[in-house]
């Protein structure tokens, strides 16, 4: 899996002392991160899921080909797993993932 990173920004969409949810946008595509994972519960996911689910809806919008996300730490791959994101690859010691929808519904 090679995705670039260069020319790409990061937006910040959710913060708590339990979790910080960014977007890094460029090249075509649209990572999720989540740098900060120190506690994950059920109020933990419902705030990610309700995430995912808004962000994959507009990136089915805009005709990219799915939401990916990137993680190194457990924790957080283990959330992005549950979110129901597929494992792609590793690339740069990050553990590579993608939401893609499997029909339009458009």
């Amino acid at each position: 899996m090679q995705v670039s990173t260069v020319d790409s920004k990061r937006i910040r969409l959710y913060e708590t002392d339990d979790l910080v949810i960014e977007l890094e946008y460029g090249n075509g595509i649209v990572i999720l991160h989540c740098p900060r994972c120190t506690r994950l519960n059920k109020s933990t996911y419902l705030k990610a899921f309700q995430l995912v689910k808004e962000w994959q809806e507009f990136i089915q919008y805009t005709g990219l080909k799915g939401l990916y996300a990137a993680a190194y730490d457990p924790q957080v791959i283990k959330l992005i797993e549950k979110l129901g994101f597929t494992y792609l690859g590793t690339q740069d010691n990050l553990k590579v993932y993608v939401n893609a929808p499997s029909t339009p519904d458009y």
